[in-house]
């Protein structure tokens, strides 16, 4: 699909469908939606990696933030925090396309039209961008093989995380990513692995919040980081005087008007499939 065509098509759908209150209970239009995040430091948008639709929600709230002057950065599960300096040269103007494409390459294996039009606008308008993830390796290894696995050297990449899995984040893992056909010692490595991204991300977060207290930061990650089991979580066990709002798509079967909870989300988009 082209790209203008993409592009009208989720404006279309934004517009027509909306986003569902979840504490409310009622349908709002996109423009109802902002005035509802203003006073949130965080606001988490989640998407399905490769739903186009998803993105371009997400840039929706971007836009709509900058269009009011309000000061906002963007944080990233798309790139690790070892390549922020690679964001600022990008934001700044100092790197060119070509050179950020295969940096975006490095740290993220789907089609970059997918968050293009994100990396370029935050480009023409100066919006900061957040390198959040981990080192790919050492999520693998958790993965694989538990936390307990890591090395002293790749502990040193997670600064400030631990991680205790209790029953609250197996349930919300086990709803969230679907992950049932798992042996024991499997689920609870992945387990393990989800919450090495939650709370390295959250602790990113943190950071830059601390030295930017005035900046907004809209979070764009995968629906299950989202969740507020996820990061948003982990950021209010360590702050909890930061404000947090959540934006995820609704998901046939799993995620939808009928299920959804304040545990949940703050809102829903609808008809973005």
């Amino acid at each position: 699909m082209a790209l203008l065509p993409l592009l009208l098509t989720a404006c279309v759908l934004l517009y027509r469908h909306g986003v569902y209150d979840v504490e409310g209970r009622e349908r709002l239009q996109i423009v109802e939606l902002l005035p509802r995040l203003e006073d949130a430091t965080l606001v988490f948008v989640g998407e399905s990696h490769d739903n186009p639709l998803h993105h371009q929600a997400q840039l929706e709230v971007i836009r709509q933030f900058h269009e009011k002057d309000i000061a906002i950065a963007i944080g990233l599960e798309m790139f690790g925090a070892s390549d922020q300096e690679v964001l600022d040269a990008w934001v700044s103007g100092g790197m060119d396309l070509h050179d950020f494409v295969a940096s975006y390459y490095r740290n993220w294996d789907l089609p970059w039209k997918l968050y293009g039009d994100i990396f370029l606008y935050a480009r023409e308008h100066g919006i900061p961008l957040i390198g959040l993830n981990v080192p790919r390796e050492v999520v693998s290894k958790v993965a694989r093989s538990g936390f307990a696995s890591l090395s002293a050297e790749q502990l040193e990449t997670l600064p400030g995380v631990s991680c205790n899995v209790d029953e609250d984040y197996r349930a919300f893992i086990q709803r969230s990513h679907a992950a049932h056909d798992q042996d024991a010692a499997s689920f609870e490595w992945f387990c393990e692995a989800q919450m090495v991204w939650d709370t390295t991300m959250a602790h990113r977060l943190l950071e830059f919040v601390d030295q930017n207290p005035a900046t907004r930061v809209v979070v764009i990650a995968g629906s299950g980081h989202a969740w507020k089991p996820g990061i948003p979580r982990q950021v209010d066990q360590r702050r909890d005087s930061i404000t947090s709002r959540v934006i995820l798509p609704e998901e046939k079967g799993r995620l939808h008007r009928l299920n959804v909870g304040v545990d949940d989300c703050d809102y829903l988009w609808l008809g973005l499939y």
